[in-house]
C-alpha cells in the first residue's frame, strides 16, 4: 500500500501527476511544483519536531522535483472536460491514498 500511495503523489510523471493533470488541466504543473518542498519540509518536521526518521520525506522530495522539472506531457485529447463522476473518482483516488500513507512508516528499533 506505500508504495501505490507513493505513486498516487500528484506531481510529475508519476500516476498522481496524471491523474491530478486530467483533473485540472495546466494548474497541476503548479502544484507538481510545490509538492517536492512540501515533503522536503514534512521530512524536517518529522526528523527534528518529532524527533522520528524523516529521511524517506525528504528523499522523496528530491526525487519529486526531478519529476516536476521534466514536466507533464500534454494528453491527446484535453480539450474535453472529465465529468463529474470522474472527478469524484479522482479525489476518491487521491484520498485513498492518503489513508495509506503514515508519517514514519518504517521504525527500526536497537
Amino acid at each position: 500500500m506505500l508504495v501505490t500511495a507513493l505513486n498516487l503523489i500528484p506531481s510529475g510523471q508519476l500516476d498522481g501527476g496524471h491523474v491530478l493533470r486530467a483533473m485540472i488541466g495546466e494548474k497541476a504543473s503548479h502544484i507538481s511544483t510545490l509538492l517536492p518542498f512540501a515533503l522536503i519540509s514534512l521530512g524536517f518536521y518529522v526528523t527534528y519536531i518529532q524527533n522520528r526518521d524523516g529521511f524517506m520525506w525528504v528523499f522523496w522530495g528530491l526525487l519529486l522535483s526531478l519529476f516536476a522539472s521534466s514536466g507533464h506531457p500534454k494528453p491527446l485529447n484535453d480539450d474535453i472536460p472529465l465529468g463529474k463522476g470522474r472527478m469524484a473518482l479522482g479525489i476518491i483516488t487521491f484520498t485513498l491514498g492518503i489513508l495509506c500513507i503514515t508519517l514514519v512508516p518504517f521504525q527500526f528499533q536497537n
